[in-house]
């Protein structure tokens, strides 16, 4: 997760690969959810809440079931 945040993920040399703001806001009451689909395989995949960095240009979504999401 840090190195997500805090540096390129990519090799692309894009504000989209790479970062040009490290500044991140947390989202906790964002929901994602969707299929994928390939030749053998069908995979729903659910997102609970995200990091955004202040200038819009990535978005770091938390999976369900993940130990960075508390569930009480």
């Amino acid at each position: 997760m840090y190195n997500m945040l805090k540096g390129s993920y990519t090799e692309s040399d894009s504000p989209y690969g790479n970062y040009e703001s490290d500044q991140y806001e947390f989202i906790p009451d964002l929901s994602i959810k969707y299929e994928l689909t390939t030749d053998t395989e069908k995979f729903e995949i659910e997102h609970s809440c995200a990091f955004i960095n202040t200038l819009k240009t990535r978005i770091v979504p938390i999976q369900d079931n993940s130990p960075l999401i508390k569930t009480e």
